[in-house]
C-alpha cells in the first residue's frame, strides 16, 4: 500500500507507481484509499485535476496532469488530449466520426471523449490500430 509520504519520493525519482499499487484522494479533510485500477480517468481543470473514480467518486487533486502522467503505469493509463488522461481498462471502443475524427468510449458514461491529433499518433501505436 502506498503511504502519502511515499508519493513525493516516487515522484522525486522518477518512478511510477504499480497498476495494483492505492492511492490516497483526499475530500472533505477525509483521506480516502483507491486502487489505481480503480481510477476511470482525471482531467485537467487549472492547476488542479479531477479525478473520477468507477464508484462515481470525483475528487479534486492539486496535481497537473503532467505529474500524473510521470506517476500512472504507461501500460495502464493513456492521455488523450491535454486535458484527460484514461484508464485502457474502462475503453469500451475507440471510434472514427464522418469527419475523421477519433473518439473513446469509456464504460458506464454516456460520453465520447475526443482525441486530440496531437495524441492520436500516441494512441493508434499503443493500440495497433
Amino acid at each position: 500500500m502506498m503511504k502519502e509520504s511515499d508519493i513525493s519520493k516516487i515522484e522525486n525519482q522518477g518512478k511510477s507507481y504499480d497498476y495494483s499499487d492505492q492511492i490516497i484522494l483526499n475530500k472533505n479533510n477525509k483521506s480516502y484509499f483507491f486502487k489505481l485500477s480503480s481510477l476511470v480517468q482525471i482531467e485537467a481543470e487549472r492547476q488542479y485535476s479531477k479525478v473520477f473514480t468507477k464508484n462515481d467518486e470525483i475528487f479534486i487533486m492539486r496535481k497537473a496532469l503532467n505529474d500524473w502522467e510521470k506517476i500512472l503505469p504507461p501500460n495502464n493509463f493513456i492521455r488523450i488530449h491535454r486535458s484527460r488522461i484514461i484508464n485502457i481498462e474502462f475503453i469500451d471502443a475507440i471510434l472514427k466520426d464522418s469527419e475523421g475524427t477519433y473518439k473513446l468510449k469509456i464504460k458506464k458514461l454516456n460520453i465520447d471523449f475526443v482525441i486530440s491529433r496531437n495524441y492520436l499518433k500516441k494512441i493508434k501505436s499503443f493500440f495497433k490500430i
